[in-house]
């Protein structure tokens, strides 16, 4: 007989028991199950949102890129591109909330220059994060973390930040670069002073590639070229990247003036050359300059303040050679060294060499790393190549695969030397402002892309900076930011923490708090740190991206992401 059929005796309908669904039910009876199983429901919910994950909205720009706070979308017509624009339109009764001033907003493109006017954009809100809460109770706090905590000046408000320093370090912060030591294996009267940057056991914190990735931040892609590039008969619009049929820049390319050659760049997202003879690509730095500009901070009233040269790049470039032998070199020159990427039929190798005061490379060649054997550029297909730089490291990476790194180690006080051309020790022997903070102090990067040996096109050619932590002084005041100056640097506690803002020029955070709030001073009385006790939780998911503020939201599920 089939499972289900009737082949069990069959129970009378008086016999029945009332209780039982489908029977005779009691009204408030179910009624009564149905508010205990809502009502547990809400206990649990609340539980799990107070014990395991809550959710924020991120309500300022002082992690931009990585999490939006309330800004303005902007997108360009001609260029395609689309970028976010902080509000900063605060009402003082409404901290958390920019006011929605309905006024036009020219800014440019950060793409290409062009200025544009935006006739009252509307406001979108932050973005919503998950926060997985006493996450830190259990796991100890990591570095480059995204951490949410009680902001130590103003406990009534949370803060969000990424977590650069540990407990028991010493945390440095030279030319955007994070460097620490156990501060415990330090004599107190060594902590601090000029020389304290020489001192021993610094080592520069490299940032993982998860982290990496996010935080490369594009300066200009050929892929955003303008479809326009002349107005009533001139052009408007120049590429950073500037053409010649010669090598200057670096050896080893063989020496000798302009050659034949012609380059086809500026009106076209792909770039070309039409000669095996040797061709350099120098980006324009003296009208390009490569800083920590943020055109999310393009509607803030100090935008127009100086900005500091950044040499933590990632250059890259799809490559298409038109026949066989064609060499590539790929060329920073930063921190009175250039360093270079070479690949082709050769060698495919990492080098660095010193460069004068005049800023010719010298001929004594370091190898940093190499392959066997050489990796030949095939002709005909597009081959994507980057040179990352950053953190004292140097990545290449061909068709998404990492295939050769290196490193180089300087104290903070090689470093400093190297970026600006002076010597800590003499420069912060002074008195008053920090020197560290005029950012005409440091060197400007060179880049450039050579080849030889085949005729050639490029395709999105891109150049990318790294978050660069600003050595600004504290607020109304010439005081030196904290961890900014060998003099003013933080030897953190056992249960201390040093976090600082994706968007440096625009965050409060570690370098620039004021004393902590009476209440928070009894628990920690330090300043410019965050304790383990105000810690709430991790940042790690975006649930709902950024929406439109008073319409109805679009969910871009494209936008969803984990945060690094």
């Amino acid at each position: 007989m089939e499972a289900g059929a009737s082949d069990l005796p069959s129970i009378p309908p008086s016999s029945r028991d009332e209780r039982e669904p489908g029977g005779g039910t009691d009204p408030q009876h179910g009624m009564k199950e149905t508010v205990i199983s809502l009502a547990i429901a809400f206990v649990f919910a609340f539980v799990f949102r107070g014990f395991v994950v809550e959710p924020f909205i991120i309500p300022t720009g002082s992690m931009a890129p990585t999490l939006m706070g309330a800004h303005i979308l902007a997108r360009s017509p001609n260029s395609g591109t689309t970028w976010a624009i902080g509000p900063w339109l605060y009402d003082d009764s409404m901290r958390t909330r920019p006011a929605l001033d309905q006024r036009e907003v020219i800014v440019p493109d950060p793409s290409t220059g062009e200025r544009l006017l935006f006739n009252k954009p509307p406001v979108r809100a932050g973005d919503r994060i998950f926060v997985l809460k006493y996450l830190y109770a259990i796991f100890e706090p990591s570095r480059f973390d995204v951490v949410v905590f009680k902001n130590p000046s103003e406990p009534d408000v949370n803060y969000i930040k990424r977590l650069i320093g540990l407990p028991n370090e010493q945390v440095a912060l030279v030319d955007g670069d994070i460097f620490t030591r156990d501060a415990r294996s330090v004599v107190p009267e060594e902590l601090s002073g000029p020389g304290a940057w020489a001192g021993d056991g610094w080592r520069i914190r490299r940032k993982p590639e998860r982290q990496q990735r996010v935080l490369w931040q594009e300066i200009f892609s050929s892929a955003h070229t303008p479809l326009q590039t002349e107005r009533d008969g001139r052009r408007w619009f120049q590429s950073p990247w500037v053409g010649t049929s010669d090598a200057p820049l670096t050896e080893p390319l063989p020496e000798g003036g302009a050659v034949a050659g012609k380059w086809t760049i500026g009106g076209s997202p792909v770039y070309s050359f039409d000669s095996a003879a040797p061709a350099t690509l120098t980006w324009n730095e003296a009208a390009f300059p490569v800083n920590d500009y943020y055109p999310y901070n393009q509607n803030a009233p100090n935008y127009g303040s100086a900005k500091f040269p950044v040499s933590d790049v990632r250059m890259r470039a799809g490559v298409r050679p038109d026949a066989p032998g064609l060499s590539c070199w790929v060329s920073i020159v930063a921190r009175g060294h250039c360093f270079q990427a070479e690949i082709g039929p050769d060698a495919t190798a990492i080098r660095m060499a010193p460069v004068d005061e005049r800023g010719n490379v010298s001929d004594q060649w370091s190898t940093l790393a190499s392959l066997d054997r050489p990796l030949a550029l095939e002709p005909g297909r597009v081959t994507n190549l980057e040179l990352w730089h950053a953190d004292q490291a140097l990545q290449l990476w061909i068709d998404g695969q990492r295939v050769l790194s290196a490193t180089y180690d300087w104290t903070p006080a090689e470093r400093f030397r190297f970026a600006t051309g002076r010597d800590p020790e003499t420069l912060f022997a002074g008195i008053g402002a920090e020197p560290a903070a005029d950012p005409a102090i440091y060197k400007r990067p060179r880049l450039a892309w050579q080849f030889k040996g085949s005729p050639f096109t490029l395709t999105n050619v891109a150049l990318e900076r790294d978050v660069q932590y600003q050595p600004t002084p504290m607020q109304y005041s010439d005081e030196p930011a904290l961890a900014t100056d060998p003099r003013r640097m933080p030897a953190l506690k056992p249960d201390q923490y040093f976090v600082c803002g994706d968007n440096s020029p625009a965050s409060m955070d570690s370098r620039l708090w004021t004393e902590p709030d009476p209440w928070i001073a009894e628990i920690d009385p330090d300043t410019g740190v965050v304790n383990r006790q105000l810690l709430i939780g991790k940042a790690f998911f975006v649930y709902w991206p950024a929406t439109h503020s008073g319409r109805i939201p679009v969910f871009d599920a494209g936008r969803v992401r984990f945060i690094w």
